[in-house]
């Protein structure tokens, strides 16, 4: 099958609602173009390095787990997903 007769069948079979898409972590990662712009949502790294310095967590080397966890016993669980949320809502306004 060439790649358009997929795209089409894959069309079909949604059109449908007769097929489910599994998508990885990086489907939300967005174009090589649109990182070079700025848009998008930041990898999981450029999260944890943003979480890490707002709620003043040593961020060497540091993952989004560790980060989030550190800065939610330094502050509070909810305190890290406000601070997540609001830097999302600025940069879709922007």
């Amino acid at each position: 099958m060439d790649f358009e007769a997929l795209v089409n069948e894959t069309l079909r079979l949604h059109r449908e609602r007769n097929v489910v898409f599994f998508l990885g972590a990086g489907a939300s990662v967005g174009t090589a173009h649109e990182r070079e712009a700025g848009e998008g949502l930041p990898l999981g790294a450029e999260l944890a390095s943003a979480v890490a310095s707002e709620f003043g967590v040593d961020d060497q080397g540091v993952d989004l787990r560790k980060a989030a966890s550190v800065a939610a016993r330094r502050s509070s669980p909810v305190a890290v997903k406000r601070s997540t949320a609001m830097r999302r809502r600025v940069k879709e306004s922007v």
